[in-house]
């Protein structure tokens, strides 16, 4: 995969197939508060400094797939692990996650307009390191041990939005869509409950037959009602109620 091959020479020091696919106007957003750049000289720069910064790498436990392919426009994810040896000499093992958007012009030809990319320091808490079984210091492999959460999903504006299930508070269908309702924002995606729903792990309990709250975004317990850290109460018929509690305190 194109993407792929794009993220390895990165981390190997060669930026000359960023430089091809990436467009002149391109957007680029990095894992800082004000880390925006918004032409391929400032995104190249940027990338060019890090590399320098590196001495060796070496990119590890690599998924990268396909979110959104529609028409002319297709949206790449990714996470992986990276090695890399600072010229101090130090080792870190950092995880990465990227997402780019391909676009597919008239005359046929792919180019990058937006990257995006998230801060590895943020993450590490993620990783389990095993050692090797020759040497006690040796490490043999890094498993990231959270699975990416990312999901793609049509908003009221037919854009493209990727977001965390992590984020997600709770959500309730609203006819033939969803409405999400995360920490900072509430979207409503072009997505039907059902389909939704499929999306969700067990961090999720069904309150009611149209709406769903993640467990740990659960404040207090009202007689027919969840009151969610942001403030807003999710209803709860009061015939489900002692399911729900138990549900929410792991009882069976």
């Amino acid at each position: 995969m194109l993407s792929r091959e794009i993220i390895d020479n990165l981390w190997n020091k060669d930026t000359t197939l960023a430089n091809q696919y990436f467009t002149d106007d391109i957007v680029g957003i990095g894992p800082y508060q004000g880390e925006f750049y918004h032409t391929k000289e400032q995104l190249m720069d940027t990338l060019e400094t890090l590399c320098d910064m590196i001495f060796i790498s070496e990119v590890l436990n690599e998924e990268i797939y396909p979110v959104a392919n529609e028409l002319h426009t297709c949206v790449i994810v990714g996470h992986f692990v990276v090695k890399t040896i600072q010229k101090d000499k130090d080792i870190n093992y950092m995880e990465q996650a990227v997402t780019l958007v391909w676009n597919l012009d008239k005359r046929g030809e792919l180019s990058i307009s937006h990257i995006h990319y998230s801060s590895p320091a943020v993450q590490s808490r993620f990783f389990e390191v095993f050692s090797s079984a020759k040497k006690a210091n040796d490490i043999d492999y890094v498993k990231v041990q959270n699975a990416d959460d990312l999901i793609s999903i049509k908003d009221a504006n037919k854009h493209i939005r990727i977001i965390s299930l992590s984020a997600v508070e709770y959500a309730k269908a609203l006819g033939h869509d969803t409405m999400i309702y995360m920490h900072d924002e509430a979207i409503q995606a072009k997505i039907s409950w059902k389909t939704f729903l499929a999306l969700l792990d067990n961090r999720f309990i069904k309150v009611h037959r149209s709406y769903v709250v993640q467990r740990e975004c659960v404040k207090l317990i009202g007689k027919n009602y969840l009151e969610m850290h942001s403030g807003d109460q999710v209803p709860v018929p009061v015939k489900n109620m002692r399911t729900v509690i138990n549900a929410l305190t792991h009882k069976k």
